[in-house]
């Protein structure tokens, strides 16, 4: 695990960590503000420097002592101002939240300080309308290419199609009245599920989600008694949330409780289950339930209204079937003892 300092440096930590591992230092010379941490596929370490506006590149043997390379400075088409996040896609370009220039930066792999980048979101002066942003703090791509922006000064979480530019309207899938420019975190994970962090916590939108989804909250504002703010944000390939928290200084790791399911069958036949896990891995079928012929109740009379004090009217279920239990309701209060048949 890698993490970005205010301040301190690059530390790295074991997988499995817990607050008793001690961390290495890996990377300090060059960098500032470190707001933002991202690897390529060749374990390249990119960082947000906000100190300098810049992009900052480590290799995989870096220590302490080690130049980072400059992948992009200033503000303008290879420049940048007021950096506060970064992404690396698949293919390696790397993705800049220019919070100064209310845009979305994008450079190809193997950028230098010369690079030109592109504006593939925003860059229309700060706004809410479709293709412009207010403050944008985070961003990262899906696997289809699709490119989220948490917008801090909208409170909201802007979608943009794959190849999109500075012209192309964005579509609101989520807002998020939370959202603090200083510490909010976007990811998506392979499945479609978007997540955002900011002051209230963490929370986490359906695929496909629309400006009306609701976000489910999944971590709170105070952990084990302390004040929180919730950071960055991310899950690894298990399903597990990471999340670092400023006050108190610390990272979280959190287990994801997906909610249980039922299913009420209406035909007899032999019935299994299995589940699918965060990877994609089935366990084996559960053992087998058999539903019999479904219990039949047919009301004697149709719906009707009677007089207070009629005489004579009677109610009355046909059902088929044994070892049955009754119990009659008078306005959905339990009226009677049961009946046991």
């Amino acid at each position: 695990m890698y993490i970005a300092t205010d301040g301190n440096g690059i530390w790295k930590f074991p997988y499995n960590s817990t607050s008793s591992t001690t961390g290495v230092k890996i990377a300090s010379a060059g960098i500032g503000r470190a707001w933002g941490i991202a690897l390529d596929k060749s374990d390249n370490i990119y960082v947000a420097d906000n100190s300098s506006s810049s992009i900052k590149m480590f290799p995989p043997n870096t220590t302490i002592t080690t130049v980072p390379k400059t992948v992009a400075i200033g503000n303008g088409s290879n420049q940048l101002s007021n950096t506060r996040d970064l992404f690396i896609d698949k293919d390696g370009a790397i993705f800049v939240a220019d919070l100064g220039n209310n845009r979305i930066q994008k450079f190809p792999a193997g950028s230098d300080a010369t690079t030109s980048g592109i504006t593939v979101a925003g860059g229309n002066g700060a706004g809410n309308a479709a293709n412009q942003l207010n403050s944008p703090v985070s961003m990262c791509t899906d696997l289809q290419g699709n490119l989220y922006v948490a917008d801090a000064g909208n409170n909201r979480i802007q979608k943009f199609p794959a190849g999109s530019t500075s012209t192309t309207n964005g579509t609101t899938i989520g807002t998020v009245n939370s959202m603090e420019s200083n510490h909010t975190k976007i990811y998506v994970d392979s499945r479609g599920y978007i997540y955002i962090s900011g002051t209230a916590g963490v929370y986490r939108f359906p695929p496909n989600a629309i400006a009306s989804s609701t976000g489910l909250k999944l971590t709170s504002t105070a952990v084990n008694g302390d004040r929180a703010q919730m950071g960055s944000v991310l899950i690894d390939s298990l399903g597990y949330i990471y999340n670092t928290e400023y006050y108190n200084q610390k990272l979280y790791k959190w287990r994801q409780n997906f909610a249980a399911t039922s299913y009420k069958p209406t035909v007899a036949g032999n019935y299994t289950a299995s589940v699918t896990s965060y990877v994609g891995c089935p366990s084996l079928p559960s053992n087998t339930v058999v539903i019999g012929s479904p219990i039949l109740v047919q009301p004697s009379l149709a719906s009707q209204t009677l007089c207070t004090g009629a005489n004579g009217a009677t109610i009355s279920v046909l059902t088929t079937g044994s070892g049955l239990t009754y119990q009659w309701y008078k306005n959905t209060i339990q009226s009677l003892s049961l009946i046991h048949i």
